[in-house]
């Protein structure tokens, strides 16, 4: 009955079409858990026993947990979680806004034997934002680590956090985390996380669980605010982002949300303001920064849509190659309902011969350099590439202009139904294309194939890019597989971003210039490699 009751939310919400495609992704996202944990059960989970002692101060983390009414057994398993860490510097500070007697009960026979707790009964119930900023206001450690009353952290789970901190000095952390049932005995959906991706994280919150904050930050920069109920969070570690590049990913599952009657982990749709808080924190965070923004609620569930408004004010250059250009006409008429009335100045690169032309005319590298730099942007389109989208020039522009992305990507298809890549995936001497042979209609795993998100690498079929970014650091030698990929590389590690919209589609199944040394796989020729590659 509980699953039929969340099917006719989702119906009721999305209506029947997309109803049905969720409930296939579903039955994917199953087949991924079970394959991660069946892969878990075989290795035995790696318990960090050792945190770095050859320091002269520790950090101390005070986690906070607003309690509010909460069912007994979920309060003492999360108490109990804290208690048993193998890293002994933590505080557990407790903020009781609720009338259980049991709870208060619960907490002060704990706190007899445990001096590392602190707790505060309100007389009145403020709202889940204040109520944790009055646990906030109790803690005296170095960092504070967030934890909601129903769920529960692994034993070495501060350990983890410990050593983080001792090696990189971050000011945000965040780690990987999966769901529990109401007996905390069985885990599902484990959410194995990127890097710090701030692109993915303006199209929802994938941050979410275990998260540690600096003091100093918060101090600074402001506890959690009110108006964002059942997002607040999602507005506080947008905020805290917005304020450090320091900001470090455990990959590992640190924490346990639990699935309950009432929590938003079991079914969103029992919370439905949070889904509405959460575009709220956008649009506020775009106003915030004087953007022109259209936001609205993308398929994914608590995801964000967002585009820029912002015209195009000023030229974009436009090289288009193959290994040999024949019929230009042919390639410009196709391309006149993307070029519309901006103006555009399109050059052909014809690889095989090197042949560069602008309007007729021949030109080397050194005077297509030179033209180029007369424009911010350029954008690199295979002859080939066929296109869903009459704007897609522009809003690739103007997807630079939300997170200072330095190359945006479309979506890039192998026929109007069948997805080619969401980028490229890059890990050692294995370059996989990202899913490959799926249906545009499926969301992807966390909804991936539904939102704008950062990747390591993508397919230079067609992107758009700084000018002069892309003469001084790879220029005409772009369509090298293997050159295009260190280049990735670089700006991944410079922390350069690299952007793929799935909203921005184009259509293209050309083959790449590969060496014979190199391959591209297909990202999910194995559900693990899902795990390792995203």
């Amino acid at each position: 009955m509980n699953n039929l009751k969340k099917i006719y939310e989702h119906i009721k919400y999305d209506g029947i079409r997309k109803t049905y495609y969720k409930c296939i992704n579903k039955v994917e996202q199953i087949v991924i858990s079970y394959n991660y944990y069946d892969t878990c059960k075989k290795k035995e989970r790696d318990i960090n026993t050792k945190f770095i002692n050859e320091v002269n101060n520790y950090p101390k983390i005070s986690i906070v947990v607003p309690v509010f009414n909460v069912d007994d057994r979920f309060l003492i398993e999360l108490i109990e979680s804290v208690i048993k860490q193998i890293y002994p510097y933590w505080e557990l500070c407790l903020v009781n806004a609720g009338n259980l007697s049991s709870n208060e009960e619960i907490i002060l026979s704990y706190q007899k034997n445990e001096t590392r707790i602190v707790y505060k009964k309100l007389e009145i119930n403020k709202g889940i934002a204040l109520n944790t900023n009055e646990a906030i206001s109790l803690a005296t450690g170095d960092f504070i680590a967030f934890l909601d009353h129903d769920d529960f952290i692994t034993q070495d789970a501060l350990s983890e956090v410990a050593n983080c901190i001792l090696q990189k000095e971050p000011d945000i952390i965040y780690s990987d985390e999966d769901k529990t049932n109401e007996k905390g005995n069985k885990f599902f959906e484990p959410h194995i996380k990127p890097k710090w991706s701030p692109r993915t994280l303006l199209s929802y919150n994938y941050i979410c669980h275990f998260l540690v904050v600096r003091k100093r930050l918060i101090d600074k920069y402001g506890e959690l605010k009110e108006g964002y109920e059942g997002s607040q969070d999602y507005e506080f570690i947008l905020r805290m982002c917005e304020n450090t590049g320091k900001i470090e990913h455990i990959p590992k599952i640190l924490y346990h949300w639990r699935v309950s009657k009432t929590s938003t982990a079991g079914n969103i749709y029992q919370k439905k303001h949070a889904i509405e808080s959460s575009r709220k924190v956008i649009e506020d965070w775009g106003k915030n920064k004087n953007y022109d923004l259209d936001v609205r609620s993308g398929e994914y569930i608590g995801s964000q849509i967002i585009k820029s408004k912002r015209k195009l004010d000023e030229n974009i250059n436009i090289i288009i190659y193959d290994k040999e250009i024949k019929d230009k006409k042919f390639i410009i008429d196709k391309l006149g309902h993307c070029l519309g009335k901006e103006k555009f100045e399109v050059y052909f690169y014809s690889i095989d011969n090197g042949r560069i032309e602008k309007d007729e005319e021949i030109i080397n590298q050194q005077e297509l350099y030179k033209k180029l730099m007369r424009n911010k942007y350029t954008v690199v389109l295979h002859a080939l590439t066929d296109f869903t989208d009459k704007e897609l020039f522009i809003n690739l522009y103007r997807e630079t202009y939300i997170t200072n992305a330095l190359i945006v990507s479309p979506l890039i298809l192998k026929d109007r139904k069948t997805i080619r890549s969401l980028g490229l995936s890059i890990k050692g001497n294995s370059i996989k294309r990202v899913y490959e042979g799926k249906k545009i209609n499926f969301q992807g795993y966390m909804g991936r194939l539904s939102i704008a998100q950062n990747v390591d690498a993508i397919e230079p079929i067609t992107f758009l890019i700084d000018t002069k970014e892309f003469i001084e650091n790879i220029g005409l030698s772009f369509f090298e597989i293997d050159r295009w990929l260190k280049y990735c590389e670089k700006v991944s590690f410079n922390e350069q971003y690299i952007v793929v919209s799935p909203q921005l589609k184009v259509i293209n199944d050309s083959e790449l210039i590969i060496k014979e040394n190199s391959k591209i796989f297909n990202v999910l020729d194995k559900y693990m490699n899902f795990f390792q590659y995203f």
